[in-house]
């Protein structure tokens, strides 16, 4: 077997045209690739030095990113092209990771490199020592050895950085304690083994340790202590009352959508002190071009004159809730109306509680409590919806697990799961097997993390729902009326049972909606007998939900939506001129970079590959740079989320979009000065 694998700026694929005829389930043959042969490596035009360091690289991107490695990376397995190019043969023996075993791996070396001991040392024996009774039963003096081990190869002695010398070391504590390193991990052990004497063979001078803690230190979202301090000193100058409201907050408040938010909090958060059509001035007068859209809401821009002007009439008619109001009436007919398939509307306040009463009453419809997702898909803060959903997946991505999305989820509904891969055909032969235990099926059909939907798939996922009578709900809270007037499902044709919708249809008011067919709304619908709404109805109350505020300003923009379709294609044209020049300006700084934009909407990350599922794309990412790129694109006055979900507004302009790519320009060359990227 031949596996050419290129590695120049973090990028790593196997280009080379495979032989149909001579491959078999357990053999791969590729085409003849000319190369010089690893002990060779002088021969290189590429110095020694960035040559060894791809080396290391490529096995630890092998290793963390794809969760397969080459077993046995030794010189005679190991060939190079002229310019560096990495080549590796004989995939004999090769290393596989689980998603558990990545993360595993992952979490320990980054409790190590932030110097937190005691995490790493239970980190270290949750995820790689098997024949733990003694060490449970002798846990202070273990902890206290291993954590010595820890110490003084991950701190004391990493300019002498050795591999077989830290292996030995943790094999004879564990041997005191009769414990034993588990099989595959003894072979990750190896494989940085192999890697690290080849590399100081091309490189004798070579830091394993130093290029290890730059390769891992791309998935922490904490910047390195230099730009930090840069940043320190500029948002001090720029934005000091900002900087204030950011202390003076920690005293009272925690928000998790902005400031403290989970996995990445924002160092240097926003505070706005007006919002207009697709900008932003901030309390500090700074002007920024907006592309957060208040993570969908604003399709129309902001401070609109159309909702404006709705508002202030409700307002001055007296805000209401808990009490029937025209507009309540009519947005609802707005929506059924388009929809296709859509009878009748259930308001709520989000999309997450969207979210929780179409589950409800499709469990009461089906006397089922299983609920199938695919993995990646956000279906709000619920317990439920969370599930698989954030940057933690078990399962291999043919036959995913369900695993809690954060601390304080039931496990009950955890396990009452059934997490599916979308796009992925076993997943429907998953959900052909197991339709008569579920309740109903989620999904959403253009995922927001990937921009883009799969029709075929979409299709066989509807006749099969069908085939079981099989409720299928469509989360359209970010794409109902963004992508197009009504959502994806007027794109695709595939009409679903029920449709969840948020931000647009709020009018940039909290505002959630449930549609879709009689059988399953008129569920919530009392029966005038309070003995039989108890024994076959379900409660989805909300006082707030469809108040008049909110079914104004959303009355108001779907209709300004409906009568002005334009703004749907020059939104796609908008999103397929900025896509291309993002492209081309990550290839000009030679910067691992993938976009995938549709309609509005835009998925980035600084990844060697493109990725076809969720987790893919979540371990090719480098986290640090996909946050800092925020920071610098707001010393240029662009405002974009840390999460990199962009959106764009009807209020955008062509020069506004100019401004873009110049700040990302000029945003790309600072960090590729800074060391961002991989040279």
């Amino acid at each position: 077997m031949v596996c050419q694998v290129q590695f120049i700026q973090n990028k790593c694929d196997c280009p080379a045209s495979l032989v149909p005829e001579l491959c078999t389930n357990n053999m791969l043959v590729m085409e003849f690739i000319e190369g010089i042969p690893g002990k060779e490596s002088e021969r290189c035009h590429l110095p020694p030095q960035p040559l060894a360091r791809r080396f290391q690289e490529t096995i630890y991107t092998m290793l963390y990113l794809d969760g397969i490695c080459h077993g046995d990376p030794h010189p005679g397995n190991l060939f190079f092209t002229e310019d560096g190019k990495i080549i590796l043969v004989d995939f004999g023996i090769t290393v596989e990771l689980s998603e558990d075993e990545k993360w595993g791996l992952s979490s320990f070396y980054y409790a190590c490199t932030r110097k937190e001991w005691e995490l790493a040392v239970e980190r270290f024996t949750e995820h790689f020592v098997i024949k733990k009774e003694q060490v449970f039963e002798r846990w202070s003096d273990y902890h206290q050895e291993i954590e010595a081990v820890l110490i003084k190869h991950f701190n004391a002695q990493t300019e002498r950085w050795s591999t077989i010398s830290y292996f030995q070391d943790v094999n004879q504590v564990l041997k005191r304690y009769q414990a034993e390193y588990t099989t595959n991990f003894t072979k990750v052990e190896l494989v940085f083994l192999s890697c690290e004497g080849f590399a100081s063979q091309i490189d004798p001078e070579i830091d394993i340790w130093a290029n290890a803690q730059k390769f891992t230190d791309r998935y922490s979202p904490y910047m390195n202590p230099k730009v930090k301090h840069n940043f320190d000193i500029y948002f001090a100058e720029a934005n000091p009352q900002a900087l204030a409201l950011r202390d003076r907050a920690k005293n009272a408040l925690v928000a998790p959508t902005h400031l403290d938010r989970y996995f990445f909090p924002s160092t240097y958060p926003l505070f706005v002190k007006e919002a207009k059509g697709s900008h932003l001035i901030d309390v500090d007068g700074k002007k920024y071009v907006d592309l957060a859209c208040g993570y969908g809401p604003h399709i129309l821009g902001y401070s609109h004159p159309v909702i404006n002007q709705s508002l202030t009439e409700a307002i001055l008619n007296g805000g209401v809730n808990a009490m029937g109001t025209l507009p309540e009436i009519e947005l609802a007919e707005a929506i059924v109306e388009a929809l296709p398939g859509a009878e009748k509307a259930i308001f709520s306040n989000s999309g997450t509680e969207s979210i929780l009463q179409a589950i409800r009453l499709c469990r009461a419809y089906r006397h089922r409590d299983r609920v199938a997702k695919f993995e990646g898909h956000y279906h709000g803060f619920s317990d439920q919806g969370m599930v698989s959903s954030w940057f933690r997946f078990t399962g291999n991505k043919e036959a995913p697990e369900p695993i809690k999305g954060t601390l304080g989820s039931h496990s009950e509904i955890v396990k009452n799961t059934l997490v599916l891969q979308y796009a992925h055909q076993a997943s429907l032969q998953r959900l052909r097997e197991q339709a008569d235990s579920l309740a109903c099926v989620i999904c959403e059909p253009m995922p927001t993390a990937l921009a883009d939907y799969d029709l075929e798939f979409l299709t066989k996922l509807r006749e099969i729902c069908d085939q079981f009578d099989l409720p299928l709900i469509f989360d359209e809270v970010v794409s109902g009326f963004r992508v197009t007037y009504g959502g994806v499902q007027n794109l695709t044709g595939i009409v679903p049972d029920l449709t969840c919708l948020g931000k647009i249809i709020g009018g940039g008011l909290p505002g959630g909606c449930v549609s879709g067919k009689e059988r399953l709304i008129n569920i919530a619908k009392s029966s005038e007998d309070p003995f039989r709404d108890y024994e076959s109805k379900v409660f989805v109350g909300g006082t707030m939900s469809g108040n008049s505020l909110t079914c104004t300003a959303g009355l108001a923009a779907l209709s300004y939506l409906k009568l002005h379709p334009e703004i749907y294609t020059r939104l796609a044209e908008q999103t397929e001129w900025l896509a291309h020049q993002l492209k081309t300006i990550a290839e000009a700084h030679q910067v691992p970079f993938q976009v995938k934009a549709n309609r509005s909407i835009f998925s980035l990350t600084f990844s060697y590959k493109k990725a076809q599922f969720y987790r893919e794309k979540q371990a090719g990412s480098n986290f640090k740079a996909n946050l800092a790129l925020a920071y610098y694109m707001r010393k240029y006055g662009v405002y974009m989320p840390e999460l990199h979900t962009l959106m764009l507004n009807d209020a955008h302009s062509q020069e506004d979009l100019e401004t873009v790519i110049q700040a990302f320009d000029n945003s790309l060359y600072e960090m590729v000065k800074d060391g961002f990227f991989v040279l």
